[in-house]
């Protein structure tokens, strides 16, 4: 399978078993070979509330997870980022500063801290946000996505005189700018998701 679909074999080691099964079959090359591993590509997920649209995203997330940074903005939803902490990858939290915010788990009925491979990171504005997306390099010095890099915005600021709403359009403003200027960090190829 491996040499027939030209796959990388340290890239086939990386999937789970369904993901490998998949990427055998012509339907799985095709989606590997002209989306996951080709960069640039956009996708938008519609539907009606409940429809399954943010599982899709964790679904897209598990493929692209290997190839790309991954930045998830949530939006607050109930247990939103708790499939993120599971995808067997470092996470890394990035909220505003000065504002308090835990990751906990109940352990025998008693909440304590989730320190399995998270980290919270604070920032001063929106366009730091992009400085501190993590992306790293492996031991050839070859880009590593080993994170999954959350912006916890809607939890932790205020809609109050538009301060959130103001801070998303600096975070995409800062993205659009720095990146014509050549001054946005070294973030790219990326996969962002937002529901």
């Amino acid at each position: 399978m491996t040499v027939g679909a030209g796959f990388n074999p340290k890239y086939l080691e990386k999937l789970s078993f369904n993901q490998e099964n998949f990427a055998s079959v012509a339907v799985g090359v095709k989606f590997v070979k002209q989306f996951v591993q080709k960069h640039g590509n956009h996708l938008f997920i519609v539907g009606n509330t409940g429809s399954g649209k943010t599982q899709k995203a964790y679904f897209i997330m598990d493929w692209m997870k290997h190839t790309e940074n991954q930045i998830w903005i949530s939006t607050a939803k109930s247990d939103e980022i708790l499939p993120l902490l599971c995808m067997n990858k470092k996470v890394r939290i990035i909220i505003p500063k000065y504002v308090e915010f835990d990751v906990e788990e109940n352990i025998l009925g008693k909440w304590l801290p989730f320190e399995n491979n998270v980290e919270i990171v604070r920032v001063a504005s929106a366009s730091d946000s992009w400085d501190a997306v993590r992306s790293s390099r492996d031991e050839n010095h070859h880009k590593s996505f080993d994170t999954i890099n959350i912006f916890e915005f809607r939890q932790t600021i205020t809609e109050k005189n538009n301060i959130r709403s103001k801070w998303m359009i600096d975070l995409f403003d800062s993205l659009a700018s720095r990146t014509r200027s050549g001054t946005i960090p070294n973030i790219f190829p990326c996969s962002i998701y937002m529901d």
